[in-house]
């Protein structure tokens, strides 16, 4: 963390692995240069939430997002969900005869949002998170009208009603990646800000098994942007394989570059690959 940060960054608060959610607060106090002595604050502060990793947070995972996934399963042969006001799906979806989790879950993160804020109250907060992480974030962001950045989450608009999320505060408060060939990003639909990007093997062929990997999404956003701090990505992403036998995350070859619609690493996209699907 101090090699990517700094040596001021530290780990603040982190919670037991198997919690749900699981939170990681890391701290990262402004320079003393003379840009940050502007800043009305005296640091950052991020609350990362762990995505899915065992047993209870798949069981998580479906008793939150399965019933917007079967609704979009049966759309594909009658269209309920173009047919029915969005209120009306967020109202069904709100019917449930188990314990309300959900607001326990928002409850326990929200007690210790708060006991961060009391003791840093010169910070700036900052949520994130990836896959069921990102679907935390952005209830707990909207809810708490913090910025949110999230990375391969779940949609927002059919569960908002569920969730006890505003339209407005999403708009306002939520961005997500969504990365080409990840299922989870297209449960439900979303009314966040959406930044797509490319999933591609390193030989420009499409990929779909890692999509949904927060290090393929890091390494893709490396990539295509670079790193304003100047870190070095390039062993991780370039040279690491995936597995045995395999490519690397991204192509060494087309850093700064983008893909056509041939699959090939171009300097800029010529006018036939213009809008192309």
């Amino acid at each position: 963390m101090r090699r990517s940060f700094g040596p001021a960054a530290e780990v603040i608060y982190f919670d037991e692995y198997r919690d749900i959610p699981r939170v990681v607060a890391v701290r990262l106090p402004h320079s003393t240069t003379h840009e940050a002595f502007q800043s009305p604050t005296d640091g950052t502060i991020i609350l990362g939430i762990k995505g899915t990793s065992t047993a209870a947070d798949a069981y998580i995972d479906v008793g939150m997002f399965s019933q917007i996934q079967v609704l979009q399963v049966f759309n594909r042969f009658v269209p309920i969900l173009q047919s029915l006001p969005s209120q009306v799906i967020g109202w069904l979806l709100n019917l449930r005869v188990t314990e309300d989790v959900d607001e326990m879950f928002f409850q326990k993160f929200n007690s210790t949002y708060t006991k961060l804020r009391s003791q840093y109250a010169n910070s700036d907060f900052v949520f994130t998170g990836h896959s069921l992480g990102g679907g935390f974030a952005t209830i707990f962001g909207s809810r708490l009208n913090v910025p949110t950045g999230t990375f391969s989450s779940p949609g927002n608009l059919y569960s908002k009603t569920r969730m006890d999320m505003r339209r407005m505060r999403i708009y306002t408060n939520v961005m997500g990646v969504m990365p080409d060939s990840d299922p989870v990003p297209r449960v439900d639909m979303r009314l966040d800000t959406v930044q797509r990007i490319q999933c591609r093997k390193a030989d420009g062929s499409l990929e779909y098994k890692s999509c949904h990997s927060i290090t393929k999404t890091t390494c893709e956003l490396w990539r295509n942007c670079g790193d304003h701090k100047g870190r070095d990505f390039y062993p991780s992403c370039t040279q690491n394989a995936v597995g045995a036998g395999s490519l690397p995350w991204v192509n060494p070859s087309c850093l700064g570059r983008v893909y056509n619609s041939r699959g090939e690493c171009v300097a800029a996209l010529s006018e036939d690959d213009l809008g192309w699907e």
